[in-house]
C-alpha cells in the first residue's frame, strides 16, 4: 500500500470511531422506578427529591426543564 492509501485508511477508521462514539453516547433516559415513592400522577413532585442540592439531585449534564414525564416513562 502506498502512503496515501494508509493515510486514507487511518482517516476512515478515525471517522468510523468518532461516529461509533456518538452513537454509543446517545442513550435513552432511565425509566422511573415502579415503587410507591414514584406512584403519583404528573411530574409536579419530581424536584422535591431531584432538585438542586438534594440527595437525588439531577446530574450536572441533565437538560434544563421541568417536563420530567416527557423523557422518563414509568417502568413496566
Amino acid at each position: 500500500m502506498s502512503r496515501n492509501q494508509w493515510i486514507a485508511v487511518v482517516l476512515l477508521l478515525a471517522v468510523a470511531l468518532f461516529i461509533a462514539q456518538l452513537a454509543l453516547r446517545n442513550h435513552k433516559p432511565p425509566f422511573m422506578p415502579n415503587n410507591s415513592v414514584h406512584d403519583w400522577q404528573g411530574a409536579q413532585n419530581c424536584l422535591t427529591c431531584h432538585g438542586p442540592g438534594l440527595v437525588h439531585e439531577r446530574s450536572k449534564n441533565h437538560p434544563i426543564g421541568l417536563d420530567c414525564m416527557r423523557c422518563h416513562a414509568k417502568a413496566g
